[in-house]
């Protein structure tokens, strides 16, 4: 067992960070959430590891350095607003990208690697998103009626050209600590 919880993820620019800081705002979020993510932690998830064992995650760490340092930086493209967790009270409340068969290989491969060390594998399908807010607040109230999930937004895009090791930080405002970056190819 690791010392500290950790994932793999791909980092979010400053630009995007704002247009996704805007529609918390817009959305009145901290009105509805316990936990409003920090505009810099805003990241794609492509494997959590929580506390994975450190002799194991530094394993996973220097296999997946060998096999996507060379892969294609990905075009992701967010176009909808959803939720996981009860229509009435969701749970988290998240941007989604667009399905893209490339972002899907890189999460594949994290999969494989992860496998071949023995690591625990979720049994839910990949669903890429970036979280915005999670923690329902209030059980006594349901989330506003104009919240009509999915819920369309305008298209952000962005090239994703790294993927990050992150440390888990949940006592401060901004969470994730990146302990090591892997570029892609461009």
């Amino acid at each position: 067992m690791s010392d500290f919880h950790s994932f793999i993820g791909i980092p979010l620019n400053q630009q995007i960070n704002k247009v996704f800081s805007q529609l918390q705002s817009d959305y009145e979020l901290e009105k509805y959430y316990k936990k409003i993510v920090d505009k810099h932690d805003f990241h794609l998830t492509l494997l959590y590891l929580g506390g994975w064992d450190a002799q194991n995650r530094v394993k996973l760490w220097e296999r997946l350095n060998k096999r996507v340092n060379a892969y294609p930086t990905v075009s992701l493209r967010f176009q909808q607003l959803d939720f996981f967790g009860k229509p009435k009270q969701p749970g988290v409340f998240y941007v989604k990208a667009a399905e893209n068969p490339h972002l899907s290989n890189l999460h594949t491969i994290f999969q494989e690697e992860a496998a071949a060390l023995n690591f625990p594998l979720e049994k839910r399908s990949f669903k890429p998103h970036v979280t915005l807010a999670k923690r329902w607040k209030v059980t006594t109230s349901n989330k506003p009626k104009h919240w009509e999930f999915p819920m369309e937004m305008n298209d952000v895009f962005v090239t994703a050209d790294t993927v990050c090791l992150y440390r888990v930080h949940p006592h401060k405002q901004s969470m994730y600590e990146r302990l090591s970056t892997i570029n892609l190819s461009e």
